[in-house]
């Protein structure tokens, strides 16, 4: 799981970037993607830091407290 850095509003989705190997690097998801995996989209975009990335599966988890 990678920590997510910074999420992005794009036309169609966002865009989530995250750190690895010190460079910045992005994972592109739509709207329809991030329902489906049950993420309220406005909170990733105003909290990015409650989430991480599993890049392998292209996939955005919230973190649990």
């Amino acid at each position: 799981m990678q920590e997510i850095v910074n999420v992005g509003k794009k036309v169609h989705g966002v865009e989530v970037q995250y750190e690895q190997s010190s460079q910045i690097l992005a994972e592109d998801f739509t709207y329809g993607e991030l329902i489906d995996l049950r993420i309220n989209v406005l909170d990733l975009l105003d909290h990015p830091d409650r989430y991480v990335l599993d890049i392998h599966n292209h996939r955005v988890v919230e973190k649990l407290p």
